[in-house]
């Protein structure tokens, strides 16, 4: 029969835990700069003009990132809140605007639909009270309309596609850091 003592397996199970830690440190601190670089690509490369023009820069500047950790993993989200952005990524098909509260749309002549708060005349101002309104829908600048028919969007990928113009970059760069992490 043979016996075996481990003198100091306290210390190997100490040391192996703080490895861990260390090495899920080192992999987790790669991982946001990542989520951080690629967020940054998306404000500046997708949306600046790239993949979609910016009329008031809301989406661009609602591209965030987020890290999620729970006891077995951790990731990287990268995304936006704002209800509009799936059309544009996923694109939409053709559908039917009406109205919700009001008896009619009211839209700019050049197609632009929205609240009222959104609405600009011709000189590219918005109208900020009624009198600038009705001045403005007396002029041509905006129209009624009880049904819209909307065309729907064409698919302008900016999420999924700077995911594909950067994964090889950020697959190398998390490889590094696992290997770094087992050194």
């Amino acid at each position: 029969m043979l016996i075996v003592e481990l003198l100091g397996v306290e210390k190997v199970v100490v040391f192996l835990k703080d490895a861990r830690l260390r090495s899920t440190e080192i992999i987790r601190t790669e991982m946001e700069r990542q989520a951080i670089s690629l967020t940054r690509y998306i404000q500046e490369q997708k949306l600046s003009g790239q993949v979609l023009r910016s009329r008031t820069g809301d989406l661009r500047h609602s591209i965030t990132y987020r890290m999620r950790d729970t006891a077995e993993s951790f990731e990287a989200i990268v995304g936006t809140n704002l209800s509009y952005a799936g059309a544009h990524e996923l694109g939409s098909k053709p559908h039917i605007i009406l109205p919700k509260k009001a008896k009619a749309l009211l839209f700019e002549a050049g197609g632009f639909i929205g609240p009222r708060m959104y609405m600009k005349t011709q000189m590219g101002r918005y109208i900020s009270n009624t009198k600038k309104l009705k001045k403005a829908i007396a002029g041509g600048g905006m129209q009624f309309a009880k049904i819209v028919h909307h065309p729907g969007t064409p698919v302008r990928s900016f999420l999924r596609s700077a995911l594909a113009d950067r994964g090889p970059t950020i697959h190398e760069a998390l490889i590094g850091a696992i290997q770094k992490a087992l050194q």
